[in-house]
């Protein structure tokens, strides 16, 4: 009866050169002998030359197949496990670092999905906020954004608002060079970034249009009636763009799934309270 292996470490994909490793189908197998007269087989499978080969006679070859065969299935399933993990935060961080993650699951919003207007909530008179919308251009930081697609991007936000008794107002629509710009100088400094193009106007709220903000679906910048929203979005940039007029109205961020100001906008309702909040922002653009 051939006495078993013992194990010291299992496959990982690399080769490590040195004593007592084997690249064996391009794994390499840690291994050490329980008793002397299998050291013959511990210095043959460490002699191998990195190729899939051992120089093992055929006796140590069988020896060697039938401890494989033994080992624990458990311990496959996990090493097997531990590659998959170590390969998916690989490919994650590589398409961090190529800032390729605004594609997944991030992605433009289909012609065909769309809102249909909410019944008021309130009953009580309508009041417009006026929207001045900037749509950047550029290699890195521009939109591909269709100016005539812009009306329906703000009726369709403006359906959300109507359970407010809100109207959202499409002003003017600029469209500015910002070539050899990086989102991050817009986020430093919105203002100035819009100034800067003469686009910027205090009396409405600013939405500006990127093809990625770097990992949010929007931003709003308190105080300056500056919001933002990327060109791939996790929800429906419509969605995104309402919830980004919430915060231009004073209203935060709330725990409960389905509601327009979740984080991440997973819903389109509104609480009174955000409704009364709202509209008394809402009073100062008239």
């Amino acid at each position: 009866m051939r006495r078993p292996f013992s194990i010291k470490a299992i496959y990982v994909p690399i080769y490590v050169n040195r004593e007592g490793w084997l690249q064996r189908k391009n794994l390499v197998v840690a291994y050490r002998c329980m008793e002397n007269d299998e050291y013959d087989i511990e210095l043959a499978l460490a002699e191998g030359d990195g190729d899939g080969s051992h120089g093992l006679t055929p006796a140590q070859e069988e020896a060697w197949e039938e401890h494989r065969q033994r080992r624990n299935p458990l311990v496959s399933v996990v090493v097997r496990l531990m590659q998959v993990s170590l390969a998916v935060a690989v490919a994650v961080g590589l398409l961090y670092s190529l800032s390729l993650l605004q594609y997944i699951p991030f992605r433009q919003t289909p012609s065909f999905v769309s809102q249909d207007p909410l019944p008021s909530k309130v009953e009580e008179e309508q009041l417009s906020i006026p929207l001045s919308l900037v749509l950047v251009r550029g290699e890195s930081i521009g939109t591909q954004r269709n100016v005539d697609n812009m009306p329906r991007l703000v009726e369709e936000a403006s359906n959300i608002w109507s359970q407010a008794d809100i109207t959202l107002a499409l002003g003017e629509v600029n469209e500015v060079d910002a070539k050899g710009a990086a989102t991050e100088d817009f986020l430093r400094d919105p203002v100035a970034f819009l100034r800067g193009r003469d686009a910027y106007h205090p009396d409405a709220v600013n939405v500006v249009m990127l093809r990625s903000l770097n990992g949010p679906n929007g931003l709003a910048f308190l105080g300056v009636r500056v919001i933002a929203v990327a060109e791939f979005t996790t929800v429906p940039d419509f969605r995104v763009l309402a919830h980004e007029v919430g915060h231009a109205l004073g209203l935060g961020h709330m725990d409960a799934p389905g509601m327009l100001m979740n984080e991440t906008a997973t819903g389109v309702d509104l609480l009174r309270d955000e409704i009364s909040t709202a509209r008394k922002r809402a009073e100062g653009f008239e």
